[in-house]
C-alpha cells in the first residue's frame, strides 16, 4: 500500500470519525438545549405571570389608596355622605377595576358598607358573612386603621380564595387619624384566573399547598423552591410540562403556588429537528468527505507525488543539481507577504490599546471618587484605589469577590436591588443614600450605568460614587437657619402687630380729642399708613407660609366653591365647572382663587354680573380660566398687575397668586379683553393634573 493510498485512506477514517463524534455531540447538547430552552420559556412564562400579579397588586394597591385617602369616602366612613355610594360604587365601577366587593368599616370596626359584585351577571350580589367576619379580623389583627400602606393578602374564604387590598380611610392630605377601613376584594375565579392566562400567554393557576399534599411527585418538586431557584420546571408528561413559583405577597393565611402548564412544543419540535439536522450532517459528512479526499489527491498529494517523482529521477540520473528552482514566488508566500501587514498593524492596535487602557485606568485611580464594575453575577471585577481604601482593603482584596461581604446585609440588599433594577431596565440610575464605611456613616451620590458588549447585552454595571457629606451638612445646617429665621420673623411680625395697634388706638383715640381740620387730616393720613403697613405685615406672613408645606393633590370644584364662600353676593353670580379635576399644588392655592374673584368683584365696574370658572384640556395641560362680564383690565396693564405693589389695593394679591403656582411649575397670564371683561388663564402641565372618575391625568 503505497503512501498515496494510506494517506487518503486515514484522511477519510479520520473524517468519518469526525463526523461521528460531532452528530453524536450535537444531538446530546441539541437535546440538553432544547430542553434548557423549554425550562427558560416556562420560567420566563412564569415570571410573566408573577409579573402580571404584581402588577394587579400595584394597581388594586393604588386604587385602594386613592379612594381610601379621599376627604368624600373619609365622610362616608363617619356617616357624613350617604351619597357616596351611588356616586362611586356603581357597576361600572366593578367592571373598571375588576372587583368583586368592598367594605367600609367605621373606626371603632363596625360595617358602614358591604356591598358585593357579580360579574357574570353583571348585577349587585351580597358578600358572605364569614368573608365579612374574616375581613373584619384582618383590620384587627393587622391594624390597618394605623397602617400607612395598608394591607394586602388572600384569603380562603369558604375554600373560594380572594384577594383583599386594605387602606385607612383619611382625608385627602392623609392628615389626622383615620375614620376607618377600605377593603377592596377581587375573586380568584375563573373569570381572573383566565385574564392572568392571556396576559402570560399559557394556562394559569393559583394553587394553596394543602392541594399538593396528596400529590408526592409534585410536593417534591416544589420543595426545590429557594430563594437561589424561586421557580421549579417539571415535566409532567411527554406532552406537558409546568413551572411552579411560591407567591410570596399572598401568603397570609396559606401559602399559594402559582402554576403555569403548557405543551411541549419546543421540546417535540427540537426533537424533530435533531433528527432532521442528523440526517443533514450524516449526508453533508458524506458530501465533503468525498470533496476532501478528492481536493486533497488532486492539489497536495498529486503534486507531492510529481515532486518525489521528479527528485526520485534526478537522483538516479545523478543530476542532484538538476532540480529547477522557480524564483517566482508562490501561492503561499504570496500570502504570507499579504498577512504580514496585518499582524504588524494589529500588533500596532494592540499597543494602541494598551496605552489607551493604561490612560483610562490612570484617570480612575487618580480619581476622587470611588469607581467599581460589577458583572451581571453580582462579583467586583473593578475596584479603584480610592473606593478600595475607603472600605480599609487594597483592590486585589476586593476584585473578583462578591459585592455583598463589603457591607451590612440591609445595605448590601439595598445596593443589590438598584444593580439588579439597572440590568432590568437597562438605564442609568442615580442614588443618594447614607453609606456606612469603615470611618462612619457618610452620604454618598451614587451613578450607576448599565455595561453592554458588542451585542449590546448587557454585562454588568459600572458605579461611580460621589462623597456629599458636607453638602448635606450644608443644606441640614440651611434648613436650620432658614427655621431660625421664620422663628424670628414670626416672633417680630407679632411685636410688629401688637405695636401698630396699640398706634391705631392711639390715632383713634387721637382723633376724638380734635377738631382742627389740619389736624384731622393728618390724622387720616396716619391711619392710612398705619392700615398700609398693616397689609405688608400680613403679606409678609402669608408669603412666609408659601411653600412651607408639601404640595398636594386638591379638587378645584372644592376648593373654590369652599373659597369663595365669604365672597358672595346677590348682584354676581359665581359659576365653578371644572368636573373631577384635581391638581397638585401649594395648599395655599385656595388664595389664588379668592384674589381672582375678590379682585372681579372688586375692581368689576357696575356691569359685572357674572364670574365663570372652568377647566379645559389642551396638548400643553388643563387650562383654568377665571373670565367675568365687567370692565376688563387695559392692555398696558396686563402684565404689570402681576408685579409686586401693582395695583389699587395692596398691590401683593396677583403676585402672591402667581407665586404660589409657580411652586408646581403652573403659569397665569391675563387674556381678556379691555371693556369687555377679564380672563385669567392658569395653565396646569401635564403630570401635576389628574380626573377623580379615571385617577389618571
Amino acid at each position: 500500500m503505497n503512501l498515496r493510498t494510506k494517506l487518503l485512506l486515514g484522511i477519510g477514517i479520520a473524517l468519518i470519525v469526525t463526523f461521528a463524534l460531532v452528530a453524536l455531540f450535537s444531538l446530546t447538547t441539541m437535546e440538553s438545549s432544547y430542553r434548557t430552552l423549554e425550562e427558560k420559556e416556562v420560567i420566563t412564562t412564569v415570571q410573566r405571570a408573577q409579573s402580571s400579579l404584581t402588577t394587579d397588586e400595584k394597581n388594586m394597591r393604588s386604587v385602594t389608596r386613592d379612594y381610601a385617602a379621599w376627604t368624600e369616602t373619609y365622610h362616608f366612613a363617619r356617616g357624613e355622605n350617604p351619597s357616596w355610594i351611588d356616586t362611586n360604587m356603581d357597576n361600572d365601577f366593578f367592571e373598571r377595576f375588576g372587583l368583586q366587593g368592598v367594605m367600609v368599616f367605621n373606626r371603632s370596626g363596625g360595617l358602614v358598607l358591604a356591598k358585593g359584585y357579580n360579574a357574570s351577571l353583571k348585577a349587585p350580589e351580597d358578600i358572605p358573612d364569614p368573608l365579612i367576619s374574616e375581613i373584619r379580623s384582618l383590620s384587627t389583627s393587622h391594624n390597618i386603621l394605623e397602617s400607612s400602606g395598608g394591607e394586602y393578602t388572600i384569603l380562603s374564604s369558604n375554600g373560594s380564595p380572594v384577594i383583599v387590598s386594605s387602606h385607612p380611610i383619611l382625608m385627602d392630605n392623609f392628615e389626622g387619624s383615620g375614620a376607618g377601613t377600605l377593603h377592596f376584594i377581587r375573586k380568584i375565579d375563573t373569570r381572573y384566573l383566565t385574564d392572568i392566562s392571556n396576559r402570560a400567554g399559557k394556562t394559569v393557576a393559583i394553587i394553596p399547598s394543602p392541594q399538593f399534599s396528596g400529590n408526592q411527585t409534585v410536593a417534591a418538586i416544589i420543595s426545590g423552591i429557594t430563594p437561589a431557584h424561586p421557580v421549579v420546571v417539571s415535566a409532567g408528561s411527554p406532552d406537558t410540562i409546568a413551572g411552579y413559583a411560591q407567591i410570596n405577597n399572598l401568603q397570609i393565611p396559606d401559602t399559594y403556588y402559582l402554576e403555569v402548564s403548557e405543551p411541549r412544543t419546543i421540546y417535540q419540535s427540537g426533537n424533530a429537528a435533531i433528527i432532521t439536522f442528523i440526517l443533514i450532517l450524516m449526508g453533508a459528512g458524506v458530501f465533503i468527505t468525498i470533496f476532501v479526499l478528492l481536493f486533497i489527491d488532486r492539489i497536495v498529494l498529486s503534486r507531492l507525488n510529481a515532486t518525489i517523482s521528479t527528485v526520485r529521477k534526478n537522483r538516479e540520473a545523478g543530476a542532484t543539481n538538476g532540480i529547477h528552482v522557480d524564483n517566482d514566488i508562490d501561492e503561499l508566500a504570496r500570502l504570507a507577504m499579504e498577512i504580514d501587514p496585518v499582524f504588524q498593524n494589529l500588533a500596532e492596535s494592540r499597543v494602541q490599546l494598551q496605552q489607551s487602557e493604561e490612560r483610562y485606568r490612570m484617570l480612575a485611580e487618580s480619581a476622587q471618587d470611588f469607581i467599581y464594575i460589577i458583572d451581571a453575577s453580582d462579583r467586583i471585577t473593578y475596584v479603584n484605589t480610592f473606593a478600595a481604601a475607603a472600605v480599609s482593603k487594597s483592590p486585589s482584596e476586593i476584585i473578583g469577590h462578591p459585592r455583598s461581604y463589603l457591607f451590612p446585609p440591609a445595605e448590601s440588599k439595598r445596593q443589590g436591588e438598584n444593580i439588579r433594577k439597572v440590568i432590568a431596565t437597562g438605564k442609568p440610575l442615580e442614588i443618594e443614600n447614607n453609606l456606612p464605611l469603615p470611618s462612619g456613616e457618610r452620604w454618598m451620590d451614587t451613578l450607576l450605568v448599565p455595561i453592554r458588549d458588542r451585542n449590546h447585552a448587557i454585562t454588568g454595571v459600572m458605579g461611580i460614587t460621589r462623597d456629599i457629606t458636607q453638602r448635606k451638612e450644608a443644606e441640614e445646617a440651611l434648613f436650620q437657619t432658614n427655621k431660625k429665621l421664620n422663628l424670628l420673623s414670626g416672633i417680630t411680625r407679632h411685636d410688629i402687630l401688637n405695636q401698630l395697634t396699640a398706634l391705631r388706638t392711639y390715632l383713634e383715640l387721637s382723633l376724638d380729642c380734635t377738631r382742627d381740620p389740619l389736624m384731622t387730616d393728618f390724622i387720616a393720613k396716619e391711619q392710612v399708613i398705619a392700615a398700609i403697613i398693616d397689609q405688608q405685615i400680613s403679606f409678609t406672613k402669608d408669603y412666609q407660609q408659601m411653600g412651607m408645606n408639601a404640595p398636594a393633590w386638591q379638587d378645584i370644584t372644592g376648593t373654590i366653591s369652599w373659597t369663595i364662600q365669604p365672597l358672595a353676593t346677590d348682584t354676581v353670580t359665581v359659576t365653578v365647572t371644572c368636573p373631577d379635576l384635581e391638581i397638585f399644588a401649594d395648599p395655599m392655592l385656595e388664595k389664588v382663587f379668592y384674589n381672582l374673584v375678590d379682585n372681579a368683584l372688586r375692581y368689576g365696574g357696575l356691569k359685572l354680573s357674572w364670574i365663570h370658572i372652568f377647566s379645559t384640556t389642551t396638548p400643553a395641560g388643563v387650562i383654568i380660566t377665571v373670565e367675568d362680564n365687567g370692565v376688563g383690565i387695559p392692555d398696558e396693564n396686563k402684565t404689570r398687575i402681576f408685579d409686586r405693589g401693582f395695583g389699587q389695593n395692596t398691590g401683593f394679591g396677583l403676585f402672591l397668586s402667581r407665586e404660589i403656582l409657580g411652586i408646581t411649575g403652573m403659569t397665569i397670564a391675563e387674556t381678556g379683553t379691555f371693556k369687555k371683561g377679564a380672563r385669567f388663564e392658569i395653565l396646569v402641565p401635564e403630570g401635576i393634573y389628574r380626573f377623580r372618575t379615571t385617577g389618571t391625568p
